[in-house]
């Protein structure tokens, strides 16, 4: 069970809990609730308990990290999405991307659901990766890291793209190899 939160605006602090049985219901979920414009999009990140509201001490565990990719150096973008495609996920361009400076948001499936702390480090570790590969050519923004941090829905028209490979190993012995 994939649990999620979507926020109607940026000024959601009260989101929907929603949940999905498979990565292609919540690809569909997240993906097929375009915006007009930026102002008006919705969200996605970590489902919330207790009161609901969208705040750290709040966020229920997830089997997924959302990535903010800032900046793709556009010769690199095939390189990088190759890169992707090896993990589970999917992703579309943000509302500022274009051919020449393209950005966009990642949603990268676990192997099992991540508390905040938990999706924190391996974010780090994915950022970590994607830096040692890239460098300074692809920028994340590690913002969207925190469980409680709006990702931003695509717009009207944007063509999303699909990771077809295997979700992120998070067993403990996996992450902390990579940690230590």
């Amino acid at each position: 069970m994939i649990v999620y939160s979507l926020g109607r605006n940026r000024w959601d602090n009260r989101p929907e809990q929603r949940a999905a049985g498979s990565v292609r219901e919540f690809a569909a979920d997240v993906l097929g609730r375009p915006a007009r414009d930026k102002a008006s999009a919705g969200y996605v990140c970590a489902g919330f308990g207790n009161d609901g509201h969208r705040r750290a001490a709040n966020v229920l565990p997830r089997p997924f990290v959302a990535l903010d990719v800032d900046g793709i150096d556009p010769d690199v973008l095939p390189d990088y999405r190759m890169h992707l495609a090896r993990r589970q996920g999917f992703g579309w361009p943000t509302a500022s991307s274009t051919p020449q400076a393209p950005r966009e948001r990642v949603i990268l499936m676990s192997s099992e659901p991540l508390g905040r702390d938990d999706a924190l480090r391996v974010g780090r570790l994915i950022v970590q990766d994607i830096e040692d590969e890239f460098g300074t050519a692809v920028r994340i923004d590690p913002c969207t890291l925190r469980g409680e941090q709006p990702c931003f829905l695509p717009l009207r028209g944007t063509q999303p793209f699909f990771l077809l490979g295997e979700p992120l190993d998070v067993s403990h012995r996996a992450v902390l190899a990579h940690v230590g």
